[in-house]
Parts: C-alpha cells; structure tokens; sequence
C-alpha cells in the first residue's frame, strides 16, 4: 500500500518539473542575449571579464525592465506553444525578444534598468 501512497504524491512534482522547463530556458535565452550581443554590441563593452564585473563601492541596477518583458514572453511562448521543443522556443523567443527591447529602448533613449544598490563586496548589499 505504501508504492501507491509514494507514486500518487509524484504527479504535482512532476507538473513542477515540467513547468520549470519551460521557464528556466526563457531566463537563460535573455542572459544570453544581454551577454553576448546587448553588452559588446549595443553597450560598447568588448571585454567579457568587464561586463558584469562587480566592483565594491559600485552602483548597480536593480531591475532590467527588458530582461523581465524578454523572460516573460519566452515563458509564454515555451509554456503555450505546442509546436516544437518547448525549451528550445523559450529560448531563442527569450533571446529575439531580449535584442528587439533592448534595441527599441537604446534607440528612443529610454531607460529600462531600475533602482540602484551599491555592491559592498563580498555578497553585501547596501541601500
């Protein structure tokens, strides 16, 4: 009796793990995309030991509004879309959606990261 008791309680995990497929690519599409082509292409930032390098003392964003908009449609698109393999559409969806609002924002020179915090080193964070 305990084999059916243990498998009956495997069904939500396994919603969980599924949905967590879905969504983790989209997070890793607009990573890439910041990375590889918004920082070096757009920002100007060749090196890539410079591009996130956290410096004590440094202000840093708090909030990438297109790193947000971009992970949300690759969710959308790898949750929904039942053509294809989910994790594959979420992240090249992620990654287009990323350089697209990050091209449109740059170009009508709007701001699209939020907030500030001063990294102390270390892992500290002061506000």
């Amino acid at each position: 009796m305990g084999g059916l008791y243990a498998g009956a309680s495997l069904a939500p995990f396994e919603s969980f793990i599924s949905l967590l497929g879905s969504l983790l690519p989209a997070a890793g599409g607009s990573v890439f995309a910041e990375f590889f082509v918004v920082k070096p292409y757009l920002d100007g930032i060749k090196d890539p030991k410079q591009r996130f390098k956290l410096e004590a003392g440094k202000e840093y964003p708090e909030v990438n509004l297109v790193g947000l908009l971009s992970f949300s449609i690759g969710a959308i698109v790898g949750i929904f879309v039942p053509i294809g393999i989910a994790a594959i559409n979420a992240i090249l969806t992620a990654f287009a959606a990323h350089l697209l609002l990050a091209y449109i924002f740059k170009k009508a020179h709007m701001k699209y990261e939020f907030g500030k915090y001063v990294y102390r080193g270390g892992g500290g964070v002061v506000r």
